[in-house]
């Protein structure tokens, strides 16, 4: 997910679209200009608080269920109306900027992850794209975000359009959101750096169970685990890791826990199939992998890994096939 874009859309649009009352008689309050900026930006990020909630909870496809245009819908009108009654606003605008906002985070990150579900739970295909994935988040994120933020800022200067608050707004309502936002960027500037550690920190594990230095690797793992890390990828890797130091039962408690956090996505599917179709006798394997090729068959067919992941289960279990 693009943390720091999340960020500065969300200021942009509070910015863009103020309150607004449900009659002229009635127009929003003082309290209401004090938490516009900070509740858009608090929903720009909830699809990923009810994501990692949900991994917390040990709840199945939460990743998925988090980042569905469906479920945004729903919340949107729900957290709109409640809203609108609580900030005198207007109903429609309300619910209309609330769930905007929501489908906004979920199209971001469909520009940054290929293995997006934007229709679960009425369809488990995987679609999405590359163009925001960046080697240097950081980097990558303040040039394809901040630029534009900033040309933003400038025109609204330029404009004479206030920066934070709207025109009836006091000076205390501006300098309020005016921390607010810095406190909230200095904050995903912090959690996009480490995300980059923790991402680093996995990827040289990986060179090290491919390389089989097996100890070296789970202490990679465990220090890429921490917070703020990417869940389930630690213990999918963590039970390669084992499955290669000949531990079956520790790599499959580890391979399962990965699976229960995202049963939807293609690698907790296709890494379990691989293992159970290289362990026991012929019949044992197409037993024990086949629930999760069928998976992978009927929803990844498209999937640019499914030809190697199925050409190495094919020679597990022509392996064992010659060696009777």
């Amino acid at each position: 997910m693009p943390i720091i874009g999340h960020t500065l859309v969300g200021i942009v649009v509070a910015q863009q679209v103020g309150p607004r009352g449900s009659t002229r008689a009635h127009p929003p309050g003082q309290w209401t200009h004090i938490f516009w900026l900070p509740a858009i930006v608090a929903l720009s990020y909830l699809p990923d608080v009810l994501t990692h909630l949900g991994v917390w909870l040990g709840l199945p496809s939460a990743q998925a269920a988090g980042h569905s245009l469906i479920v945004a819908c729903v919340l949107g009108v729900a957290i709109g109306a409640s809203w609108s009654r609580l900030a005198a606003t207007s109903p429609r605008r309300t619910i209309a900027l609330t769930t905007s906002v929501l489908l906004l985070h979920d199209a971001l990150d469909l520009l940054q992850d290929v293995e997006r579900m934007p229709l679960w739970p009425l369809s488990m295909r995987q679609v999405g794209t590359d163009w925001l994935m960046f080697t240097d988040r950081l980097s990558g994120e303040a040039v394809a975000f901040g630029l534009p933020f900033a040309a933003y800022q400038f025109w609204r200067m330029a404009t004479r359009r206030p920066l934070l608050g709207g025109t009836a707004a006091t000076s205390a309502v501006r300098w309020s959101a005016g921390l607010f936002a810095c406190g909230v960027l200095a904050t995903t500037v912090g959690v996009s750096y480490l995300r980059d550690v923790r991402g680093a920190q996995l990827r040289d594990a990986e060179v090290h169970w491919r390389s089989g230095e097996f100890h070296e690797a789970l202490a990679l793992i465990d220090a890429a685990e921490r917070w703020p890390s990417s869940a389930g990828r630690g213990d999918l890797l963590r039970g390669q890791v084992y499955a290669r130091m000949g531990q079956d039962e520790q790599a499959e408690r580890a391979m399962l826990r990965a699976y229960r956090r995202s049963p939807d996505a293609f690698w907790p599917n296709a890494v379990l199939a691989e293992f159970y179709a290289s362990r026991g006798s012929v019949e044992a394997r197409l037993e024990r992998s086949a629930p999760y090729l069928e998976v992978l068959r009927t929803r990844f067919a498209t999937h640019e890994a499914l030809p190697s992941v199925m050409a190495r289960i094919q020679q597990h279990i022509d392996a064992d096939r010659q060696g009777r």
